[in-house]
């Protein structure tokens, strides 16, 4: 049920490598909502 709604094992080293890519992410969508 939790890999369901997108938790992941190993979560915390996830949002690590993650964090520093936010930015990026967000600058590539389009809907202002999304952001």
């Amino acid at each position: 049920a939790a890999v369901e709604e997108g938790i992941v094992v190993g979560g915390g080293c996830t949002l690590l490598r993650l964090a520093s890519k936010v930015d990026a992410i967000k600058d590539s969508l389009e809907n202002d909502e999304q952001k």
